[in-house]
């Protein structure tokens, strides 16, 4: 495979880029947060949502529904388990749709994102005989970030893929410049952000010893 690089940095995080604050008088949360346009909010890059809200909301479950990173309809929900402030969910999304309550309540609630995501999957060659993969991290600023990969079909959107830490635990709550290789089979690999406001320049080459 040709070699593959970008440069990957997150949003700032915001507790209303998808919903502004709203008493939540019925089920469904109106998507009108700043980065909403036609009740669709768009992340810049893919992101986890969150949900902020007063004790009002606890117990409560909201059911995010949207698009995945790279594509493909998704729903994920988040349960506000808190006296009050910010819930975050547990998987990346690219647009939002819909933010809908499991029951109306007096809450205020916003709906925005977190600093946390990833790309979507980038697939490797698995018919490279003697495959090495070569990953380098590029970081520059204050970034913490993590490499996963999947042996699952990295083109079925129907799937939430199982991801696993890279092999090489020095990929996994990373802060620094990168370099590392594997011999372990991986069927597609991503890039996680997990805090920071800073980015990394990601590279991927696979190549064959045979």
């Amino acid at each position: 495979m040709r070699p593959i690089s970008f440069t990957r940095s997150q949003p700032t995080a915001s507790v209303s880029s998808v919903a502004a604050a709203q008493v939540l008088n019925t089920t469904a949360v109106t998507i009108n947060g700043t980065l909403a346009s036609g009740g669709v909010a768009t992340y810049a890059v893919s992101a986890y949502p969150t949900v902020t809200a007063d004790a009002n909301a606890n117990g409560k479950t909201f059911t995010i529904v949207g698009t995945r990173p790279g594509g493909g309809d998704q729903t994920s929900t988040i349960t506000f388990a808190a006296a009050s402030g910010t819930v975050t969910g547990s998987i990346a999304f690219a647009t939002v749709t819909a933010v809908t309550a499991s029951t109306a309540t007096s809450a205020t609630i916003s709906v925005g994102n977190a600093v946390t995501g990833y790309t979507d999957w980038i697939p490797l060659d698995i018919y490279t005989p003697n495959q090495v993969t070569n990953i380098s991290a590029k970081t520059s600023g204050t970034v913490n970030y993590s490499v996963e990969y999947t042996n699952e079909d990295p083109f079925d959107r129907s799937i939430q893929q199982l991801a696993v830490p890279h092999p090489n635990a020095s990929l996994t709550a990373a802060s620094g410049d990168e370099t590392q290789f594997t011999t372990t089979l991986m069927r597609a690999v991503r890039l996680k952000i997990n805090s920071g406001d800073g980015s990394v320049r990601f590279t991927v080459v696979q190549q064959s010893t045979a």
